[in-house]
């Protein structure tokens, strides 16, 4: 006779594998704009996709000034000699150059492009991110960068509140 014997991954026999399992899968967490106690997470959720998107300094709450998004502006032939009005004019050397300008052209279009769609998104995220009853601080905001804003009014919490916050939780701990 011969003897067999099956080898089962101790992984798998193991009585918590699955619940393992489970909590090694990352979770996608939602982190929702609703008090004041929220704002530090959701903020840092705000800038992560801001980001992303190559856009952080332009929405950036604490920012005086913020760089403006402008459209790039067409390169015309003037643009590698004052003097000629069309492509057909230029020079062999200028139309490398002009070419040259034009693939730079379409780089800062993309790049352009790219932004004000991330911009769109992000106000429709921090919209989608804030809860029913403090949805309306983002009504009548422009930008963005003016939801950011007004909802960092309401709901960034002052020095003063830490503190407060923090000398009822140590209260509670001594007790």
């Amino acid at each position: 006779l011969r003897s067999y014997s099956f080898r089962i991954p101790l992984s798998l026999a193991h009585p918590f594998y699955h619940l393992a399992l489970e909590m090694a899968t990352p979770q996608k967490v939602s982190v929702v704009l609703n008090t004041p106690n929220d704002w530090d997470e959701w903020i840092q959720v705000v800038k992560t996709q801001a980001i992303a998107g190559d856009i952080w300094d332009h929405v950036d709450p604490k920012r005086d000034q913020i760089p403006t998004l402008g459209k790039p502006e067409l390169p015309k032939p003037q643009n590698v000699n004052r003097e000629k009005n069309t492509y057909a004019e230029l020079t062999a050397e200028e139309k490398e150059e002009f070419r040259m300008i034009r693939q730079d052209y379409k780089q800062q279009f993309d790049l352009y492009e790219r932004q004000r769609a991330a911009l769109a998104s992000l106000r429709a995220y921090i919209q989608s991110s804030v809860s029913r009853n403090c949805l309306y601080y983002t009504f009548e905001c422009e930008t963005a960068r003016d939801m950011l804003i007004e909802l960092q009014k309401r709901f960034k919490p002052t020095d003063q509140l830490r503190e407060l916050d923090l000398a009822v939780k140590y209260q509670k701990l001594k007790k």
